[in-house]
């Protein structure tokens, strides 16, 4: 699978944070409260949107992995937050990226992400970042979808 390894630098994500723990069908609901509130975030960046898995206060409930997952869009500053939303500062890191080449295929490439590629890459994980993330541009209708996996060098 091709990737590409980018550096970028701290920027601001607002959106709709829902936690795993209810439900894996609770992505699509913070897509769609997110969608109805986008106009009340203020300083707004662009049309891009992010769906951010934050991983820094995750826990396991029964067995299953539980994580905050923030659905959400990028801006310049933090201001007057709707309610249900959350604001996070993705942190500057190197990010290895992935081009999903359909939606279907979004689960597969996070397995194989996790359980083949880093194991057998000369990356590991940067748990300083806390999570990764989907990114979906302006022409996502095209089928636009990166995951962004924050990475360090294993020589570093």
């Amino acid at each position: 699978m091709d990737y590409k390894i980018v550096h970028l630098k701290d920027f601001k994500i607002v959106g709709y944070v829902i936690n795993t723990k209810n439900g894996w069908d609770q992505f699509s609901y913070a897509w769609d409260q997110f969608t109805l509130n986008r106009m009340k975030i203020k300083n707004r960046v662009g049309f891009d949107t992010f769906g951010f898995e934050d991983y820094s206060n995750s826990f396991f409930d029964n067995g299953n992995y539980c994580f905050d997952y923030i659905a959400g869009c990028k801006v310049s500053e933090f201001e007057d937050i709707p309610d249900g939303f959350k604001c996070i500062t993705v942190k500057e890191s190197d990010y290895a990226v992935f081009k999903v080449n359909d939606v279907k295929d979004f689960s597969v490439t996070y397995r194989y992400i996790y359980d083949i590629w880093l194991k057998e890459t000369n990356y590991i994980f940067n748990k300083e970042v806390g999570g990764d993330f989907e990114y979906y541009d302006s022409g996502f209708a095209n089928g636009n979808l990166f995951i962004y996996i924050p990475v360090i060098s294993k020589t570093n």
